[in-house]
């Protein structure tokens, strides 16, 4: 027997590094609404955080993509998601670096997150003013904003927000691959 091999270590193949994980379920999509109604100028001096009735997701299910409904390709844009917490956005669950803009609906990768609240606050900040699908205003849509540096967002969401209710929104959805 050879000295330094003291015990086998047993390797299960699929398992990766996360050996004896449970596998998330991916989530079905969580979009603001889904109508199409028209594009507006979106401000980049604010962050953004809003949710809609259409957000409410399913706990412990997981997202890995995040999308806004832009129809140009100005400048670069964070985007996030928050958990909710008494009708409030808390923890960040994840965001994007600052990614360049497109002019599409297209999905963008997001470090992968579990819902922990039902509800699902979603997050958005370009670095220069863009124009982004706006809609919504129906009962249950919450929108907060604030003045904000372009960066890193928050975690928790804070204070300093102004929140509009029945609020226009701004067409976003998450996913998973």
């Amino acid at each position: 027997m050879t000295p330094w091999i003291t015990k086998p270590v047993p390797f299960n193949i699929g398992q990766g590094a996360a050996a004896g994980a449970v596998a998330c379920t991916p989530g079905d999509d969580l979009e603001t609404f889904s109508a199409t109604t028209s594009y507006g100028n979106f401000s980049s001096a604010y962050l953004v955080i809003m949710r809609s009735n259409a957000t409410q997701g399913t706990i412990d299910d997981c997202y890995d993509q995040i999308a806004v409904d832009c129809d140009s390709s100005n400048g670069n844009i964070r985007m996030g998601a928050y958990s909710d917490t008494s009708d409030e956005p808390d923890v960040l669950y994840a965001q994007t670096a600052s990614i360049p803009v497109t002019a599409d609906y297209a999905f963008k990768s997001i470090d992968e997150f579990t819902l922990t609240s039902v509800s699902t606050w979603f997050a958005l900040q370009p670095d220069e003013d863009n124009s982004v699908m706006e809609g919504g205003e129906a009962s249950g849509d919450d929108r907060w904003h604030k003045s904000f540096t372009y960066g890193s967002f928050p975690d928790p969401a804070g204070s300093g927000y102004i929140e509009v209710t029945e609020a226009q929104l701004r067409k976003m959805k998450i996913g998973h691959t």
